[in-house]
């Protein structure tokens, strides 16, 4: 055996680590895109107001609902760039083969979706920051205490949606790949069976039920993982169709 041979495990983690280091641009424009939400979000979610007695009293509710939905944008088409031929280039920098490739972007996407979701949710505080230097605010946090569990449990499910949507656009970018005429024609497809077998809108109410409706996490999380394991297998098994690079 020659001494140069190394391991498929070895092999992918090389590809890892290159590729979190060449796909730094991706990492600049979450942060770039996460400040422009949490301006956005200054503005509050919502507001109130009341007077009496020569007082006014205006109340501005604030979340971090505007930067998550940003993330998980980002992540879908942050994905979808991975997929793309400059970016896959990049690859045969190694010895490498499809799945080996594959299992190297899948790894970066869940590192990806893990500190996106993470900064995501910090907004929140730094929002309180920004809000307490620029004006004269007085925060009230809402009487319901939320415990340790409460918290892990959002920011498992923040890091599940937004790892979601990474095997959404990573699969949509290895089809667009195959054939760029199947980006337009899948979802045509798929928009056209929704409107012929599902007029009155009960399948797509029970898929939100049996996601965004589970109360138990755990639950959750299997559905969701199962779901994105399912997603990047077809990823994976589409990317093994295409003509291997000679």
């Amino acid at each position: 055996m020659s001494l140069n041979s190394i391991s498929f495990r070895s092999l992918v983690y090389s590809q890892y680590i290159y590729k979190l280091k060449s796909y730094i641009g991706l990492f600049n424009s979450l942060v770039v895109l996460q400040l422009l939400a949490i301006l956005f979000a200054l503005g509050g979610s919502g507001m109130s107001g009341t007077s009496g007695y020569g007082i006014r009293i205006d109340v501005n509710y604030y979340s971090a609902d505007l930067v998550i939905i940003f993330t998980i944008l980002w992540a879908f088409f942050s994905s979808i760039l991975m997929t793309t031929r400059s970016y896959q280039e990049e690859s045969y920098t190694f010895v490498t083969n499809r799945l080996s490739n594959n299992l190297s972007n899948i790894a970066v996407i869940l590192t990806m979706s893990i500190i996106s979701g993470s900064t995501a949710l910090l907004s929140k505080p730094l929002m309180k920051v920004v809000l307490y230097v620029i004006g004269d605010t007085f925060f009230i946090e809402a009487e319901t205490a939320i415990s340790r569990m409460d918290q892990l449990s959002g920011i498992i499910a923040t890091i599940l949606y937004i790892l979601l949507a990474g095997s959404i656009g990573y699969l949509i970018g290895t089809v667009a790949q195959m054939h760029r005429l199947l980006t337009i024609i899948v979802p045509v497809v798929f928009i056209g069976i929704l409107v012929a077998f599902d007029g009155e809108g009960q399948f797509t109410s029970k898929v939100t039920a049996f996601y965004y409706q589970e109360t138990s996490i755990l639950l959750f999380s299997a559905k969701m993982v199962v779901t994105i394991a399912l997603l990047y297998s077809a990823a994976t098994l589409l990317s093994n169709r295409k003509e291997v690079r000679q």
